[in-house]
């Protein structure tokens, strides 16, 4: 029976992500996951109310863990604890305990307490049947009252956490043997409930990584003494400026000190100030200001001295961080200094800037002892690896006893969180119970996923366009497996997604579902539909449900907006960018309606703006559209208005610029001086910026006798033109799919064809291509040619063109978006 340890990885969601205590934490949960040992089955727990940092986090460990092993509560019902909103955080913690119960873990861990003050981290602990366990970083605040709990509300945060500390939890995991002995001392913690697991650095602090052209922009190659501190007190920076203004002239006028410190210019400002008042000038020292890994790494590889003056740690990691890169270090002889340097002779007294002074002066000019710190730093370094760290976590693990199935301390869950939350305060209002009670709605998992499907365009307005057309063909051809489970929604102006409730047929159940959609974890959000001119309230609506778990599918029927923007009007071309940049950053799945689109979409996506960042990956598939047609008894109609129709090439498509139309026009027209018996039909309605080409083919219609435009076409008309036509002509200069290549194709109608790849895709080697960019006089040399060759029977036939049902198209659309989240 496997272990199942859920961690709390909310250190690398907070404030506390860009400090040591986020980097331990990620390096820590890393470390465990990947240890070989098979009997746990690790978890991770992250706060959705940090969207952001959430939609990270899951695109780094969906990978490693699984999804179905990456949960995330949104517990949006409270604020920062500092805003005295005590009641809703209560609230807000009885949430989350019943979720973690729901999990059911045999060890939840939570990787850093102390959060919450001042942003939205919830780490209460939770009543659970498995164990509870802690990592202890330091017990600074309590140990040093006087600079750090002098707000009282902030006092009164901290005992209350200190007390759940000592009452709550079954282990507390300390990060050094300083901070365990600390723990036992001023907790009054039983020994047997803490262990020492502990720390490592990041394997990126290697001295062989040390290649930072930009550090050496701030910190050019020669002598310095390195320190990587703030502001805050007990990192003892002005015990640093006294000491090193104690040496001696001339060995300081040889050697610069180094601060790093990742501040503000108002800080930066003040430690100029501090350092000044320290007896040094500024040629004296240097302040680097925010750097990257990469280029501390560079700077510890490249210091004279490490030096580390803390009065208290949890740990001391620089360090460490500092050994690793090769560097000598000195250090502070208190808390949990000695035990990462572990040579007492690199030691000093933090309080004494003389003895500071004397040890930097010692290791900068006896050559013996600057050895013997290299050395150390060769031997030390090799104590600690999150390996080791993490096989004390493992071997704690170990000594449980998995629940699995037992019904062994099972709660009855939802009882006893109505009690609880009913005792909890007396000043919620009706919103905040509204509210809650949303959110306890999400806690409980369905058996079967849901699929929404987004109808938005076509509940508002059904103007027959093709994408809605393929959304109505779709909805009619949902497959039998999924019916109950689909659920249609619409967009509303408000800013949220509700039911659809007067958009649904036979193909689905009919739906019971009212007011605002709230999908789980699990669930599939499909976007059918295009909603364009909605992509900012939609992006903030994925993003949300992505964090909360849903699986984000979004149909693709093509980019031509962004590959053609002079073939769009206006509108479309400002909102389309705007709602295809949407796509990439929120979508899992993107669903194009043919390969070639997914290749645009692919080429879109390499060269977009770096401005739009994807955070989560992505996957990239496609599906063929459908062309179901009844099967009607073939009419064989000689003429039609007059024209004979075997001699006639049919044009099939709305009268815009795209679909080259004037260019077909003008080369039928030279076409025409040398086979004048031929005739053009063109089927489509009119459509943006057409006016012009309009009156020409009104024009054409009443003079030429030869050339007609046929604006309302019924079904039945167009099967008899499809079935009795010499051609169709696809012109178009792009296209996301070409189904009216598929129609011909029904009914055997010969196809001449522009050569772009989707044309290709979809007709292959049965269709005759002419090059895109030929002029009207070549074109309708190339229809000359197709005459002379169907003349002589050796024209290409369409008979050869493969194509699928509405059914087969919903089949594949729903397989795609179902098997993409299964990972």
């Amino acid at each position: 029976m496997k272990f199942k340890v859920l961690v709390d990885l909310q250190s690398c969601q907070s404030p506390s992500r860009i400090r040591g205590i986020g980097r331990y934490s990620l390096d820590l949960f890393n470390g465990l996951i990947e240890n070989e040992n098979s009997n746990i089955d690790f978890h991770l727990l992250l706060n959705a109310d940090f969207q952001s940092e959430t939609l990270e986090l899951m695109a780094i460990f969906e990978k490693k863990i699984g999804c179905s092993n990456v949960h995330t509560l949104n517990c949006g019902l409270h604020t920062p604890v500092l805003e005295g909103n005590d009641y809703l955080y209560e609230g807000a913690a009885l949430i989350r305990e019943e979720f973690i119960k729901n999990l059911d873990p045999d060890l939840f861990i939570i990787t850093s307490f102390f959060e919450g003050i001042g942003d939205m981290a919830l780490t209460s602990i939770p009543h659970i049947r498995g164990q509870v366990g802690v990592i202890l970083y330091d017990l600074i605040p309590l140990l040093n009252q006087k600079e750090y709990l002098i707000n009282p509300y902030v006092k009164k945060w901290y005992y209350k956490k200190i007390k759940s500390l000592q009452d709550d939890v079954d282990i507390l995991f300390a990060i050094s043997e300083a901070s365990r002995l600390e723990a036992i001392a001023h907790l009054n913690i039983d020994e047997s409930k803490i262990i020492t697991i502990s720390s490592a650095v990041s394997p990126v602090f290697q001295s062989d990584r040390a290649r930072s052209a930009v550090s050496r922009e701030r910190v050019p190659d020669a002598d310095y003494i390195l320190y990587t501190a703030n502001l805050d007190p007990r990192k003892n920076l002005k015990g640093m400026f006294e000491s090193f203004s104690l040496l001696k002239k001339k060995l300081k006028s040889s050697i610069k000190l180094v601060i790093v410190s990742q501040v503000d210019d108002t800080k930066m400002f003040e430690m100029v100030s501090l350092a000044r008042r320290s007896g040094l000038i500024e040629s004296d020292f240097i302040l680097t200001g925010y750097i990257s890994d990469e280029e501390l790494v560079d700077l510890y590889s490249r210091c004279k001295l490490f030096v580390f003056p803390s009065l208290h740690e949890g740990f001391g990691l620089p360090c460490l961080e500092a050994m690793c890169c090769d560097a000598a270090v000195i250090g502070s002889n208190i808390t949990s200094i000695p035990e990462v340097i572990n040579f007492d002779e690199a030691l000093f007294d933090p309080n004494d800037p003389n003895d500071i002074a004397t040890s930097m002066f010692k290791a900068l000019t006896d050559e013996f002892f600057y050895k013997r710190l290299k050395q150390n730093a060769k031997i030390q370094r090799t104590q600690f690896s999150w390996d080791k760290t993490c096989a004390r976590v493992i071997k704690y693990i170990e000594t449980l006893t998995p629940f699995g199935d037992s019904q062994v301390k099972r709660f009855n869950l939802s009882d006893d969180l109505l009690k609880r939350f009913k005792s909890a305060s007396v000043n919620y209002n009706d919103f905040d119970y509204i509210k809650s009670a949303k959110l306890i709605e999400l806690l409980y998992p369905k058996k079967e996923p849901n699929i929404f499907i987004d109808v938005t365009a076509i509940v508002e307005h059904d103007a027959k366009t093709g994408i809605q057309r393929v959304v109505r063909s779709i909805i009619n051809n949902i497959p039998k497996n999924h019916r109950s489970k689909v659920k249609l929604i619409k967009l509303v102006g408000k800013g949220w997604y509700e039911y659809a409730t007067e958009y649904y047929n036979n193909t689905i159940d009919k739906m019971d579902d009212v007011g605002v959609v709230t999908p789980l974890k699990g669930d599939i959000f499909l976007g059918l539909d295009l909603i364009a001119d909605k992509a900012e309230c939609a992006k903030k609506i994925y993003l949300e449900w992505r964090a909360r778990g849903v699986n984000i599918s979004i149909v693709v029927y093509d980019i031509l907006p962004v590959l053609m923007p002079n073939f769009f009007h206006e509108g479309i071309s400002h909102v389309f960018p705007e709602w295809l940049n949407m796509v990439t950053e929120c979508a899992d799945n993107v669903l194009c309606i043919s390969g070639a689109v997914a290749e645009d979409y692919i080429k879109y996506k390499e060269n977009k703006d770096s401005s739009v960042y994807r955070k989560l990956e992505q996957k990239i598939d496609y599906f063929h559209l459908g062309a179901d047609f009844e099967q009607v008894e073939r009419v064989f109609v000689e003429s039609f208005n007059g024209l004979e129709l075997s001699k006639t090439f049919l044009m099939v498509g709305t009268i815009e610029p795209r679909k080259g139309h004037l260019q077909v026009l003008d080369a039928f027209e030279e076409f025409l001086k040398y086979k004048t018996e031929y005739n053009l039909i063109i089927v489509g309605k009119a459509g943006w910026n057409s006016d012009e080409l309009i009156k020409r083919l009104k024009y054409l219609n009443s003079k030429s006798g030869k050339i007609f435009w046929l604006n309302n076409v019924a079904d039945d008309q167009l099967n008899i033109l499809y079935q009795n036509s010499l051609a169709l002509i696809a012109a178009s200069y792009g296209e996301g799919f070409g189904l009216p290549l598929i129609e011909a194709a029904q009914y055997g109608l010969p196809i001449i064809a522009r050569d772009l790849p989707v044309f290709k895709e979809v007709a292959g080697d049965n269709a005759y291509y002419f090059n895109s960019k030929i002029s009207f006089k070549r074109l309708a040399e190339e229809i000359l040619n197709w005459t002379d060759l169907y003349d002589s029977n050796e024209h290409i036939k369409s008979s050869g063109i493969e194509y699928i049902s509405w059914e087969n198209s919903a089949n594949r659309l729903f397989s795609c978006a179902v098997r993409s989240c299964s990972h």
